[in-house]
Parts: C-alpha cells; structure tokens; sequence
C-alpha cells in the first residue's frame, strides 16, 4: 500500500469516534460513527442518522473539499 493511500485511509473516520465532518465549510455530519464499509459511512447525531458516501468522501478528503474533525470525549 503506498504512502499516499495509507495517509487517506487515516483520515477517514472509523466506528465509535465523535466527528464533524464539513463539505466547503459547511457541516453536513455530526456526531458518533456507527458504521463504515467499502462503501458507506454512517454518523448518528443529534439530527438521526447521516450516511455518507465513501467513495465521494475519500474524493473530498483528497482534494480538500471535505474536512473531518474528530471531537474528544472527556
């Protein structure tokens, strides 16, 4: 696996962490991640259930367009 792949891989959120994840700095996901596969990633937040593409988030985190922002649990 090269570098580069490694690095995206790390960047995707993965089950039980607290995320924020913003497409052009808008938040469109909040909260615990339930579920990720191949092909969907799934956050349960305050406003149900968000699932996301994963296909279309490793894009985003690759060019920049969507951030993810792991929240702490204190």
């Amino acid at each position: 696996m090269s570098l580069l792949r490694r690095l995206e891989w790390g960047m995707m959120p993965r089950p039980g962490e607290n995320v924020e994840i913003f497409q052009h700095n808008r938040l469109i996901a909040s909260g615990i991640v339930v579920a990720a596969d191949a092909h969907t990633v799934t956050v349960a937040g305050a406003h149900g259930l968000v699932d996301l593409d994963t296909t279309e988030l490793r894009r985003g985190l690759h060019d920049g367009s969507i951030i993810v922002k792991r929240r702490r649990e204190d």
